[in-house]
């Protein structure tokens, strides 16, 4: 278990790692908006790029929420297995202790 101080730590390095990634975005988009090329051609490709961007991110998750779902409908088959499994063994437990106790 983590204690407090590296709990703070953590967290304080997810801080930076978002500011870091936020200040790239930033970097990035201010670097388009001052490049040489026409106004008009930079903000068509920015905005390009912005669609592309948002139909990879939804791919994304959309295929995450598919994996998401299939696991879940795995994990629900193995604990249904397991219980099953479990209830069977435990009545062949009592089963045993009765005959012998009987």
């Amino acid at each position: 278990m983590r204690s407090p101080r590296q709990l703070t730590l953590t967290r304080r390095g997810s801080g930076v790692a978002t500011a870091v990634a936020l200040g790239l975005v930033a970097g990035g988009i201010l670097a388009l908006l001052y490049a040489p090329a026409e106004g008009r051609r930079t903000r068509r490709d920015i905005g390009a790029r912005a669609r592309a961007g948002y139909a990879r991110a939804a791919s994304g998750t959309r295929k995450a929420g598919e994996t998401l779902h299939d696991y879940r409908a795995r994990v629900g088959d193995l604990v249904s297995r397991s219980k099953a499994s479990l209830q069977s063994r435990g009545e062949s437990v009592r089963q045993h202790l009765h005959l012998r106790a009987g």
